[in-house]
């Protein structure tokens, strides 16, 4: 005789029983979950819609291989405005030139952090043309976008007197309130020139940004303005 089959205490085979439960478990978890007056899906209506993402994630995997696609940057453009931040970073770490037309357009037409976004990404961009986007930045609205401005064109070498010329429509203070963050990056024989005039500016972080900017690349000729400012009362500007 064959191998006697393994069975439960009601005559059936383990494996029996255990296709049997697993349907009826089946049917019962189905019909649960069902409405009584539609039959469909309990509560499936109220589930949240999940966002479209597949754009950001072309933009991630175009700015993870620097890869440049007019396709993909002109749809997202048009169809998807407010992926202007993800767009303009995303154009911004390809850093292909052919990104700067839309790029452009963002630092004009974009909400106030999309205007960052887009100065940031087109210093980041190594072609001649963008300096005249970035110093017609200078004096964006947004004070922001005209720093990341002038940190682009310190990047791009544009002489720091020609960029405190675009400034010189502003007041002395937001002039000074846009250059000095990124002062220092500018060299330091360009520095040296204009210093006296930012330091004369009552305003606390701007002259802490300009003696920052004396003491990183120390020069001789900056010792007595270092020296001027030691008994300051903002021990940020004491350096």
């Amino acid at each position: 005789m064959g191998a006697a089959c393994c069975t439960c205490g009601w005559g059936h085979s383990i494996s029996q029983v255990m296709r049997r439960w697993t349907c009826l478990i089946f049917v019962v978890t189905v019909v649960g979950c069902a409405s009584p007056e539609t039959g469909s899906p309990k509560n499936a209506s109220n589930l949240p819609d999940l966002p479209d993402n597949r754009e950001e994630g072309l933009l991630l995997l175009m700015a993870d291989r620097r890869y440049y696609d007019s396709f993909t940057v002109g749809s997202i453009r048009l169809d998807n405005p407010e992926l202007g931040v993800p767009l303009a970073s995303a154009l911004g770490r390809i850093g292909d030139s052919r990104g700067i037309p839309t790029l452009q357009t963002l630092l004009v037409e974009g909400r106030p952090e999309v205007r960052r976004e887009a100065a940031f990404a087109l210093g980041a961009i190594d072609d001649p043309e963008v300096v005249r986007y970035l110093l017609a930045a200078l004096t964006d609205s947004d004070t922001e976008t005209a720093v990341w401005a002038v940190a682009g064109l310190a990047d791009h070498q544009v002489e720091l007197a020609r960029v405190a010329k675009s400034l010189e429509r502003l007041s002395p203070t937001e002039k000074w309130q846009r250059l000095s963050p990124y002062l220092f990056r500018f060299p330091a024989s360009q520095i040296l020139p204009m210093a006296p005039e930012g330091l004369g500016i009552q305003h606390h972080e701007v002259q802490a940004m300009v003696v920052f900017a004396l003491a990183r690349d120390p020069q001789l000729e900056a010792v007595d303005m270092l020296r001027s400012q030691i008994g300051h009362r903002d021990p940020w500007v004491q350096g």
